[in-house]
């Protein structure tokens, strides 16, 4: 999301499927990307070499942070010899942990930001209905309740936790589950799918 062609691809992306169906009354919104790999961000950036621009955003968010590498080995407990040196296997302390959640969350919105972004000048009057989450991130689907008009899901859950986004966790944002489901296999099938059931009975009543 930190590469210069990212807001180039989206905008033109955007612009290719709202020319299509922004003035469709019969759609509400759009879904951006599916079931993405969020928990591969922390550990390819900081896989990443100097030259990757997700890993600069890093760095430069630290360097601001901290001024000195001195300064960051004394917060996160470390005695690396330079920034290059920062890797998954530094994440040992509650600084370096916090930091790098701060980065995830701050990569996440540009994320949806941009993309946000692109919907309200090519398709003003529908909605931005996220990226339909497979794993609940929090940074990410914090960032993604801060940008977009509805958070989306794809849960495969026998039952959805009432307390999952309640409380102190409330996301203020619509949430929509897009993808869900129950089987069984007493009409001949082989396969339950994700979430079995014992017959068409106890799949009612799941539903």
């Amino acid at each position: 999301v930190y590469d210069p062609s990212f807001e180039e691809n989206v905008a033109s992306a955007v612009a290719y499927i709202a020319g299509k169906y922004a003035t469709n009354p019969l759609c509400i919104g759009y879904f951006v990307d599916n079931e993405l790999a969020w928990e591969g961000v922390v550990d390819g950036v900081l896989a990443s070499g100097g030259e990757q621009p997700a890993r600069q955003a890093l760095m430069q968010r630290l360097k601001s942070r901290y001024g000195s590498i001195e300064s960051l080995n004394q917060a996160w407990g470390l005695q690396l010899a330079d920034w290059a040196a920062i890797d998954g296997a530094v994440l040992a302390s509650d600084a370096a942990r916090q930091d790098i959640s701060d980065f995830f969350h701050a990569f996440s919105l540009r994320y949806f930001s941009v993309i946000r972004d692109a919907f309200r000048r090519h398709a003003p009057n529908q909605l931005y209905l996220g990226c339909r989450f497979s794993t609940t991130p929090e940074e990410a689907v914090r960032a993604c309740a801060e940008a977009a008009d509805v958070v989306s899901f794809n849960l495969y859950y026998p039952r959805i936790p009432q307390d999952l986004y309640a409380g102190e966790k409330d996301l203020n944002k619509p949430m929509i589950i897009g993808e869900f489901h129950f089987g069984a296999l007493d009409r001949g099938m082989f396969h339950t799918g994700l979430v079995a059931t014992k017959d068409q009975n106890d799949r009612a009543a799941h539903y």
